[in-house]
């Protein structure tokens, strides 16, 4: 848990549990994480899309 405090504190977003990341190219897409907010909550879930270009 002190990693994910200190990437908080900093800003940061850590994303875990992502599947068929396989799928993706290994270069040449763009990822975009949409957080659906949780209110007095410290974490939530997200939805993450990938645009290959």
């Amino acid at each position: 848990m002190e990693g994910h405090r200190a990437a908080g504190e900093r800003g940061m977003c850590i994303l875990e549990w992502l599947t068929i990341l396989e799928k993706l190219p290994h270069f040449g897409f763009t990822v975009y994480v949409f957080p659906v907010k949780i209110e007095k909550a410290g974490g939530g879930w997200v939805r993450v899309v990938a645009f290959v270009d």
